[in-house]
């Protein structure tokens, strides 16, 4: 929508060093929108089918 602020969506692959630190690895874009007022529903089938796809790679 024209004139509302838009949250980036996305996703972050990656694995804990220590109690303090998170290594990432991967980061990709979901297509879900959201402003500070609502969110869309997560779509968990994307997710599952773009994590294969990254396994596949490598």
């Amino acid at each position: 929508r024209a004139g509302v602020p838009m949250e980036v969506m996305g996703l972050m692959l990656g694995e804990f060093v220590d109690e303090y630190t998170v290594r990432v690895v991967d980061v990709f874009a979901m297509p879900q929108s959201g402003t500070g007022v609502s969110v869309e529903a997560v779509d968990h089938v994307f997710q599952t089918n773009m994590l294969d796809m990254l396994k596949q790679t490598g």
